[in-house]
């Protein structure tokens, strides 16, 4: 019995752990940083965490899907069978590098596209993610 409550302590704390990182990795609102994590969410989970406080960070998971939920509607308002094609070719311009024709088609499709961190390094692209401003 011992060995099994190990297990899922283990098991919630590694979800625990995981859902942190993807939801701060996929925060993008006004608030974000460069990487998209909000430094004061991230504050506050680490609080959680280190309260054992099962209720907050209940709320603050369902504060963060909700807002997921609110940005996926909102793609799929502007992103539709029609212009998905224009998505695809905003992708592809992205991957060849060219940023400046992905960021038109991004601007035409009401899709902001802002420069991030990847194995281009600061030159590439994230596109459907909110801007931020310096």
């Amino acid at each position: 019995m011992k060995q099994h409550k190990i297990y899922l302590m283990a098991g919630l704390l590694g979800l625990m752990v995981t859902t942190l990182l993807v939801s701060s990795l996929a925060s993008a609102d006004e608030n974000n940083t460069q990487f998209g994590c909000d430094p004061k969410k991230q504050t506050a989970m680490m609080e959680i965490i280190d309260n054992n406080d099962y209720n907050a960070w209940s709320a603050l998971m369902t504060d963060q899907a909700n807002q997921m939920i609110s940005r996926g509607n909102d793609l799929l308002g502007k992103i539709n069978e029609e212009n998905f094609a224009k998505v695809v070719q905003m992708h592809q311009l992205m991957a060849d590098g060219n940023f400046e024709e992905a960021k038109a088609i991004g601007d035409e499709l009401g899709l902001p596209i802002s420069r991030g961190f990847g194995d281009r390094g600061s030159h590439h692209m994230f596109p459907l993610q909110p801007t931020t401003t310096k």
